[in-house]
């Protein structure tokens, strides 16, 4: 992770005090002249008077006297040393702000900031004086990281017995010192925000822009009960004859009973388990793990990325990491069902091309059986070479695969490298993937017995871990109003 510094400087203001003001005579009596007597410039005062820092520039604010016969507010800035003036300016009556450039002070020194306004008849008030003392704070983030309805940040500052402020969204939290950590929630996934850390005083300050995730899970559960609360749904098998489907092995809640959530270098990970301890007759003793965000988290346009290894190649593994749509447009054929709506493989392996995952999209016309089974398809290694060499072996580390989802088409990744690409047409039986539909996420660890997968013999066990999941936006995507989003809105 990169971390940002900001080195900013802050210091105490301290008054020295207003030096009286001899009585001004004017030469002219009230009485005498019969008119209205000259404004005494004792009278005119710089009340509020408050200096501060603002990225090493100093910043002084007063509240405006509001006298007609004021003609300008004058500010001199002088090294409290040796009485050098480093700065002289003025303002226009109504103006209570005034900024010395951060490049004329120097730190660790003190300067004195005189104050004063002019009457239109030459006169001057008096003078009101007040010192700052240049010292230095640096604020850092040592972490920062956005998720999708929730951010965590930790800082560091040279100066724990500072109050600090945390912003975001128009909200702000006091941070007491010696506080070095803060978790946001309540945040709007798809959103942009500016976080902002600073002094109380708004002398110092570091600012962070990001926008948020659509999704994230990095399988921080203590159960695999757990793993249902929110984000996904157990799989269930939907077909119950062909043992060559991906769901055949598959049997909703007790998918439970093969999930495992591991510990690895302090971080959690999901860990799905296939089986088969019965005979060769007997399949339905083969057993898989696999779960769905179907009804609870769906969306249009977007990038999904995944970090997932392998344990083994075994004929009869199925393991992918896939989208199926939550709706369909309504102008696909057969009411939006398979593979009218289409289908979205972001990861597949089979045993016959261990060294290789696929990357595919099914839909009505992607087939060369007329069924949409065979669909777009293109295998890679872990460089994202097409069909390029290594070994089974190779996809036993962590690997990340990937597919944004755009107007423009479908773009594929494997461990960062761009591999397939589908772009987009004007044909619903060709291409589904449009602006009126929305996908859901799959990931499976199946067991199969004949078809695309191999013949998984009894005795088989493998598995799949999977690190995390995300979704992030782009510049396309559109947030549905999914239950995911809604605290307390799924159980």
């Amino acid at each position: 992770m990169k971390v940002f510094f900001l080195t900013v400087l802050i210091a105490a203001a301290v008054f020295i005090g207003c030096p009286e003001t001899p009585e001004v005579n004017s030469g002219v009596d009230g009485d005498e002249a019969g008119g209205v007597l000259p404004i005494d410039p004792a009278s005119v005062e710089l009340t509020n008077l408050n200096v501060a820092q603002d990225d090493g520039a100093i910043v002084v604010t007063w509240t405006d006297p509001n006298v007609d016969e004021l003609e300008s507010i004058s500010i001199i800035t002088q090294h409290d040393e040796n009485g050098e003036i480093i700065d002289e300016g003025s303002v226009e009556p109504g103006t209570e702000k005034y900024t010395v450039a951060k490049e004329k002070l120097k730190v660790n020194e003190t300067y004195i900031l005189t104050l004063f306004g002019e009457i239109s008849d030459g006169r001057k008030t008096a003078e009101s004086k007040i010192a700052r003392t240049l010292s230095r704070i640096s604020l850092m983030f040592t972490q920062k990281e956005v998720y999708d309805t929730y951010a965590e940040f930790e800082w560091a500052t040279s100066s724990a017995d500072e109050d600090l402020v945390f912003e975001y969204g128009g909200q702000e939290k006091l941070i007491q010192p010696g506080e070095t950590s803060l978790r946001v929630d309540g945040l709007n996934p798809g959103t942009d925000y500016t976080f902002t850390l600073r002094t109380q005083s708004g002398d110092a300050r570091i600012d962070w822009q990001a926008e948020t995730m659509l999704f994230w899970d990095d399988f921080d559960y203590s159960t695999p009960e757990d793993l249902t609360a929110s984000r996904w749904i157990w799989a269930e098998r939907a077909n119950s004859s062909n043992t060559g489907h991906w769901s055949f092995s598959m049997r909703g809640e007790d998918n439970k009973n093969r999930v495992e959530l591991l510990d690895e270098d302090g971080s959690r990970f999901l860990r799905l388990k296939g089986e088969y301890q019965g005979t060769s007759a007997d399949t339905e003793k083969m057993l898989g793990a696999g779960l769905r965000s179907q009804d609870r988290f769906y969306f249009t346009f977007g990038k999904v990325e995944i970090r997932f290894r392998f344990h083994d190649t075994v004929a009869g593994s199925f393991p992918a990491l896939w989208m199926m749509p939550q709706t369909a447009d309504p102008g696909c054929s057969g009411g939006g069902g398979w593979p009218f709506g289409g289908e979205i493989d972001i990861m597949e392996r089979v045993h016959s091309k261990a060294a290789l995952v696929y990357n595919t999209a099914h839909t009505e016309n992607w087939s060369t059986e007329g069924n949409g089974y065979a669909g777009k398809s293109k295998q890679y290694n872990v460089r994202g070479e097409e069909g390029g060499s290594g070994s089974a072996e190779d996809w036993n580390t962590w690997n990340t695969v990937g597919i944004e989802w755009t107007k423009s088409g479908l773009q594929w990744y494997v461990n960062g490298k761009k591999t397939h690409w589908i772009p987009s047409e004007d044909n619903l039986h060709n291409y589904p993937f449009t602006e009126k539909s929305s996908f859901y996420l799959i990931m499976n660890m199946s067991v199969a017995r004949g078809g695309f997968p191999g013949n998984a013999e009894p005795g088989f066990y493998n598995h799949m871990d999977v690190d995390y999941v995300k979704v992030t936006p782009n510049a396309d995507t559109i947030v549905q109003d999914c239950p995911y989003y809604t605290p307390g809105g799924v159980q």
